[in-house]
C-alpha cells in the first residue's frame, strides 16, 4: 500500500512540476511588449531538428503564419518558433486556423508562448482585442 501511495504522490509532484504557469498580460501591456501583432492563418508546422532527442520526437516547432492584417510590424509573413507542448508554455498552433498573435523578438527570429495574449481569432477575447487593436 505504501509503494502505491508513493507511485501516486509522485506522479501529482511530477504533473504539477512540469505545468505552464503564468499571467497574461493586459491588452496595453502586451501591445507595450510585443515586437509584432497580426492576425493571421497557420501555414505549416515543422519540428525545429535542434530540438529533436530522435525522429518525431522535438520539444518545440517552428510555425509559419500567413499575415492577413498587421497591428503592429509590417511583415506578410512571418516564422514563430515555440514549444510543443502547452506544458513547457508552448503554444499549441493548428494547421488551417487563424490566431491573433503576440510575438516577441529573438535572437533567432520570433517566438511566442502560452502565456502571451496568443490565441484563436474566433475566441472571444481575441475579438475583443481586434476591436481595440483596429482603433
Amino acid at each position: 500500500m505504501k509503494i502505491v501511495l508513493a507511485i501516486i504522490l509522485s506522479v501529482i509532484v511530477i504533473k504539477t512540476t512540469n505545468a505552464c504557469d503564468c499571467y497574461t498580460d493586459s491588452l496595453h501591456i502586451a501591445i507595450d511588449r510585443s515586437e509584432e501583432i497580426f492576425l493571421g492563418e497557420v501555414v505549416k508546422i515543422i519540428d525545429d531538428p535542434e530540438s529533436c532527442w530522435k525522429k518525431d520526437d522535438c520539444l518545440s516547432v517552428f510555425v509559419t503564419i500567413q499575415i492577413d492584417q498587421n497591428f503592429k510590424g509590417e511583415k506578410k509573413g512571418i516564422v514563430i518558433h515555440t514549444m510543443k507542448s502547452t506544458a513547457s508554455c508552448g503554444y499549441p498552433f493548428n494547421l488551417g486556423e487563424k490566431y491573433l498573435v503576440y510575438a516577441d523578438k529573438t535572437e533567432t527570429g520570433y517566438s511566442t508562448r502560452l502565456c502571451s495574449r496568443t490565441i484563436e481569432s474566433n475566441n472571444e477575447r481575441a475579438l475583443s482585442d481586434l476591436k481595440e487593436l483596429k482603433k
